[in-house]
This record gives structure tokens, sequence and C-alpha cells, in this order.
């Protein structure tokens, strides 16, 4: 599977996945009292994580495991979608023809950079 192949699938899982923010949380294991660390899917339009529900659900809260796993899938819920963008972009045809345009129709290779920069940040 190649960059792009990758990029749309992930694009596609970041659609079929619950909607974000995610945030770390803390909540307890079904018919227990034990506390666990899980990540919340904040509801829209709310903003604390009471709202929210669980996405996932980790380790007792206390476990030093726990917190960069959940730390990662949380942010990943931004991250994965805005990163499968910027593959598709700077992979896309148009886009490569165009920067090689600029590079080597260019005399100025710093103009060159900030043009092909400005492209990158194209949506």
């Amino acid at each position: 599977m190649n960059i792009r192949e990758k990029a749309k699938a992930a694009v596609a899982l970041a659609k079929a996945a619950t909607p974000g923010p995610w945030v770390v949380g803390q909540g307890y294991l079904a018919g227990t009292s034990k506390r666990r660390v899980v990540v919340e899917a904040l509801h829209a339009g709310r903003s604390t994580q009471e709202d929210g529900y669980a996405v996932a659900s980790f380790g007792p809260e206390h476990d030093p495991g726990t917190a960069p796993d959940s730390t990662f899938i949380a942010a990943a819920r931004a991250d994965v979608p805005a990163l499968a963008a910027f593959a598709l972009r700077v992979t896309d045809q148009k886009f490569i023809k165009s920067m090689v345009a600029l590079v080597l129709g260019s005399r100025y290779p710093d103009e060159a950079a900030a043009a092909i920069s400005k492209l990158m940040e194209e949506k």
C-alpha cells in the first residue's frame, strides 16, 4: 500500500470513528469500583468531560503506562485526519508538477521555497 492509499484509508477510518474532540478522562470499570483511564468523545456543543462517553478504556488510573497510550489515542483523533490530508495534498500530481516548475523555473531558491511552503499549506 502506497502513502496515498494509506492516507485515503486513514481518512475513511476517521470519518467512520466517533467525532471528536477526544480527551483523556477517568471512569469506572463496569460493575466495579475500580477506576480506569478512559478516552472520551465530547458531545457536540458541550465543553466538559462529564458530558462525554468512553471510546477507549485502559488499565488502572495509577498505572504509569496508561497515560502515554491514552494521550496518544486522544490526540490521534485530530492528528491522523490532518496528517492524512497533508499526505494527500503533497502527493497530488498537480501539486508535484507545480512544485517542480517552481524549483526548476526559479533563479531565486528562497522565493521558490516560500512558494512551495505556501502550496503545502493550501487546502
